[in-house]
């Protein structure tokens, strides 16, 4: 089975990514972002200029010493070089829009999702996924990476939950019916109906998943 382990930034990624790997012990890892304070994945998305200012030369260097192969939107020589992705070993041809859309990549605007999207471009057959909860509603819990905990500019991105995210792994699941998606951790948005190719992955000491029904975050997942 070709299956790909796909982590996001919510803050149970460190306490899901070792069951994630137990569970796929085979599978590639695609991450973003602050994963590399956590982890040297064999795919490695990186995007916006904040986080290349941070991270695109240590990628650079895990490129050259691991193996780890850099993944970014396509843009002219001269962008990825500011950028400090002149390397790169994939450049996405993005379509405007921030929905899903099989068979191609959108400009969906968060890196998770960009993650996802590769993955199933390269035929993935299951999917992992840790640490795509969405932005918690008050602010609550912090990205793992962050540190302080949360920003008001983090806080402020809870919206983007529903109105995004949430949408476009439902998109993604709907569209792929052939695709088994497993959820590690909690969730912040609702997953439509109770689609047969997904299940849902949390520890005994967390809520269960039919708590996280009631409380309309979640729910239609079944636990596994």
């Amino acid at each position: 089975m070709n299956a790909w382990i796909v982590l996001g930034s919510a803050a149970d990624v460190p306490k899901y990514y070792a069951r994630a790997k137990q569970d796929y012990p085979d599978a590639p890892t695609i991450a973003t972002n602050h994963a590399l304070k956590m982890v040297v994945p064999e795919y490695y998305f990186l995007n916006d200029m904040w986080a290349c200012e941070l991270f695109a030369e240590q990628a650079r260097e895990l490129q050259q010493s691991h193996g780890m192969k850099i993944v970014t939107p396509k843009r002219q020589a001269s962008a990825l070089q500011n950028r400090g992705l002149h390397t790169a070993d994939f450049l996405l041809e993005c379509a405007r829009g921030k929905g899903y859309a099989p068979g191609g990549y959108t400009d969906c605007q968060f890196s998770g999702l960009f993650c996802l999207q590769f993955a199933l471009m390269q035929g993935a057959e299951a999917i992992a996924a840790v640490g795509h909860g969405g932005y918690p509603p008050n602010g609550e819990e912090s990205p793992y990476w962050y540190d302080p905990p949360a920003t008001t500019r983090y806080r402020m991105h809870a919206t983007y939950t529903h109105e995004i995210i949430g949408p476009f792994w439902n998109a993604a699941i709907e569209q792929n019916p052939g695709v088994a998606f497993r959820f590690y951790g909690g969730l912040y948005w609702k997953i439509k109906g109770t689609p047969r190719n997904v299940t849902h992955t949390r520890y005994d000491e967390d809520q269960s998943c039919e708590r996280l029904a009631a409380n309309e975050v979640g729910n239609g997942c079944r636990t596994a």
